[in-house]
């Protein structure tokens, strides 16, 4: 596996050296490992034509046939009146914000950009609570998912019916975007695994009913099956592509006019 230029490899070479170290190692380190890249400019980032030039050959290890931003419209779309939606933190933050319709104020429940990972099943609990009138969603990667998951034993134990779709892409979905167009495909601690844990018997261990997608022509009739549940919380293991990327996207170090868009949509997104 290739490192990221950075801590970890920095700890285990000063572990290996002792606390004195070695003066020209350490100069190795400054000047080589933690120099940062260089930013490209948005023409760097992609070819104008390529399907999706930024994963061509990235090494990512698996993919479904799911896609997320597909995904998000059948939620959408089936989602009764006035349900509220939350979310974690990451690519699935973003896609709802995009494809999510809101047609009123209060239903978008969000940390915005504190990064607030495990943010969305104890938000949607409380949604819940404060407004048992309404189905309440909950979108989660599952990276986010697992720093809060255990919070659904105190909704199926006070039977509060949020439902959970799980954007398992076995992946920190940003965290890979960004090592994979700004740092040269240098994966760091990104890789997580799309059956380790297995999230349909862990939702079903904690007293929630537990579903897994792996196809397209499964999703309505998992979406229609959450949405009619109304006695225990819900969670769909959604099996999607992990070579997603979110996009527009501003990389760090540049400004608002530098915009980076979909390679699909051709130079400048148009």
């Amino acid at each position: 596996m290739r490192e990221a230029p950075g801590f970890p490899l920095v700890c285990v070479l000063t572990l290996a050296l002792g606390i004195g170290g070695n003066t020209a190692v350490f100069t190795l380190i400054d000047r080589v490992l933690l120099k940062p890249l260089p930013v490209p400019r948005p023409s760097e980032l992609y070819r104008v034509g390529d399907t999706d030039a930024c994963c061509v050959n990235s090494g990512v290890q698996g993919s479904f046939s799911l896609f997320s931003y597909d995904l998000y419209t059948h939620l959408r779309d089936a989602a009764p009146e006035g349900t509220l939606l939350a979310s974690g933190v990451g690519q699935h933050q973003m896609w709802a914000s995009q494809y999510w319709r809101f047609t009123e104020p209060y239903t978008w429940v969000n940390s915005g950009g504190l990064g607030t990972m495990g943010f969305a099943i104890p938000a949607a609990i409380g949604a819940k609570v404060g407004r048992p009138d309404r189905t309440v969603w909950a979108v989660d990667g599952d990276g986010c998912f697992q720093m809060t998951a255990q919070e659904l034993v105190t909704a199926a134990s006070e039977r509060i019916p949020v439902k959970v779709a799980i954007l398992n892409n076995a992946y920190l979905g940003m965290v890979r975007q960004w090592q994979e167009m700004f740092y040269d495909e240098r994966y760091s601690e990104v890789y997580l695994s799309p059956d380790l844990p297995d999230y349909k018997l862990w939702a079903e261990a904690m007293g929630c009913v537990g579903l897994r997608v792996e196809s397209p022509d499964e999703v309505d009739a998992a979406i229609q099956k959450a949405n009619e549940i109304d006695d225990r919380p819900v969670v769909i293991d959604f099996r999607t592509d992990a070579r997603e990327k979110v996009y527009p996207m501003v990389p760090s170090g540049l400004s608002n006019d530098q915009i980076v868009t979909d390679p699909a949509h051709g130079e400048g997104g148009h």
